[in-house]
């Protein structure tokens, strides 16, 4: 059973009857009972719920006035189908900009990943390592959930500041995670404990990805029965039923990687550990109920029916991995694969090559003579496609490589520079442009970059594609801007039919170094 907090009438969490919770001082915490009723543990700075669930201020906020850590019912129960999947903002499709660059609106309530957006601490031990990579494998063979290793790479968007959504593993001494993507984003910490076996990683995967316990279901008293007089103030909080806002998928899996097992060790939680917490009410294997260690089928229904398998891509195609599964665990055709891709993509099934770098080369790409060709999608570079929105405006914000390190700006006296960031050096740029009043630079679809003024004179040019024009039939907005980490400027295009993206012009700066052609792009 996968249970995930979304639905349902405002109503407060259950209490185990009967028992009347006090604040109480643990050996490394306190737990706190909450206005509505719910027992939440303070570590330190975190509050945890239900054990091993960390809680964000509006959460906790929520879990206070309502009992619910969800204030509101949203619009929309489902896979996330407007993010996008590497960076987890929204998608900006009109101006073709496979980067988003500004901070939209989440949705309400409850928030998914489309891709669930990671790094690893530098001090991460090999074996918390080893079990992070074995579950995540785990959950990608079995369901819908991709993973996006963004170790290493900005966390921050460079042009506006704010933070992308992502989780980074821990080391800890306990294990902990938030309950899915936390809004408004951010860095979330999961944390793992030291010789921990597989099965716990896969457990704390799961609450990321939005799922609970499953003995904290609503009806979990028609399958089990708990042994309040065996646990603790700590043990009973850990045992509350959520009754609110929440989404079930099928009956109570005793199978489950989100169950606890009948018994416990852990003397803070249970008065006797040779004593069960809580037992199966119809008395299979003597009524013990073992935590399963990996996806139960009902584990995977609960991804499978709320996330989709994104592949990365740099641009605003939302591409499908080669296997989709089904909220019922079986495989989408390839024919069904297609349907639900091109209803993500505005009716095209059929997504832009992911060109393969191949490195110097001596060819022709849709008719010119190419010496060399890129990884357009699969880079470190931020891609633009021929719009009629301008790319940029003179005194706006200026266009950053996904590293920071190189600026594009269109400057309020005309000129088109690019920047290296740590020094401020211009390393190209437009020629003959200063107080000509050049105010709009655009990408256009005949495929030239080109800088216009308000009364719509264009002052500079590229001029790289249009002398061609007649010479061989090209489609020429096709054409894609790249703008690499290593500070390179370059303009390319593809030809379908060879699967490459080819060089046709570029800034000549990279490595930082200064463009022995300024003024256009070779």
């Amino acid at each position: 059973m996968g249970l995930l907090a979304i639905v349902g009438a405002c109503r407060k969490s259950e209490k185990l009857s009967d028992h009347s919770f006090e604040s109480e001082k643990l050996t490394n915490g306190e737990l706190i009972t909450l206005k509505s009723g719910v027992v939440v543990e303070k570590r330190g700075n975190e509050y945890i719920w239900m054990g091993d669930i960390v809680l964000s201020e509006t959460q906790l906020a929520n879990l206070e006035e309502s009992g619910s850590i969800f204030k509101d019912r949203p619009a929309y129960i489902g896979p996330e189908k407007a993010i996008h999947p590497m960076y987890n903002t929204p998608i900006n499709t009109k101006t073709g900009q496979t980067k988003p660059r500004a901070v939209g609106v989440y949705p309400n309530g409850y928030n998914l990943w489309a891709m669930v957006r990671y790094v690893k601490a530098d001090n991460l031990t090999f074996d918390r390592e080893y079990i992070i990579d074995q579950a995540i494998a785990h959950w990608e063979a079995n369901t819908n959930v991709r993973f996006y290793d963004a170790t290493g790479l900005p966390t921050v968007d460079p042009v506006y500041g704010f933070q992308y959504p992502y989780i980074e593993f821990v080391n800890a001494n306990e294990n902990s995670s938030n309950v899915g993507r936390v809004s408004p984003g951010g860095r979330q910490e999961l944390k793992l404990s030291q010789g921990q076996p597989v099965s716990a990683a896969i457990h704390e995967i799961g609450h990321a990805i939005g799922l609970f316990h499953e003995q904290s279901r609503n009806d979990r008293d028609n399958y089990v029965t708990v042994n309040t007089s065996n646990l603790t103030t700590l043990g009973l909080a850990q045992f509350q039923k959520e009754t609110s806002n929440y989404y079930m998928i099928g009956g109570y899996d005793f199978n489950s990687v989100m169950g606890y097992p009948s018994t416990s060790t852990d003397t803070r939680i249970v008065v006797n550990p040779a004593v069960s917490m809580y037992t199966r009410n119809d008395g299979v294997n003597n009524g013990n109920i073992e935590q399963g260690i990996t996806l139960s089928t009902s584990d995977r229904a609960w991804p499978n029916t709320f996330y989709l398998p994104y592949k990365a891509r740099y641009d605003t195609y939302l591409e499908l991995d080669d296997i989709v599964y089904k909220p019922d665990n079986t495989i989408m055709t390839q024919q069904e694969r297609l349907t639900l891709q091109a209803s993500l993509n505005n009716g095209n099934p059929n997504p832009p090559p992911a060109y393969t770098t191949t490195g110097n080369v001596n060819m022709t790409v849709a008719g010119y003579h190419i010496r060399t060709v890129t990884s357009i999608y699969n880079s470190g570079a931020v891609v633009f496609a021929p719009s009629e929105t301008p790319l940029l405006v003179a005194g706006g914000p200026p266009i950053y490589t996904a590293n920071g390190q190189y600026k594009l700006i269109l400057q309020t006296d005309g000129n088109f520079v690019l920047y290296r960031t740590s020094d401020s050096t211009p390393l190209w740029g437009s020629v003959n442009t200063f107080l000509k009043g050049g105010t709009r630079l655009y990408f256009q679809k005949d495929g030239n970059l080109v800088l216009y003024t308000d009364a719509g004179v264009s002052v500079w040019s590229t001029n790289i594609i249009s002398y061609a024009a007649n010479t061989h039939p090209l489609a020429r907005e096709d054409a894609r801007l790249l703008f690499q980490d290593d500070g390179n400027f370059i303009m390319c295009l593809p030809d379908n039919s060879t699967s490459l993206m080819g060089h046709i012009g570029a800034s000549g700066t990279q490595g930082g170094i200064v463009s022995p052609h300024k003024g256009t792009l070779k």
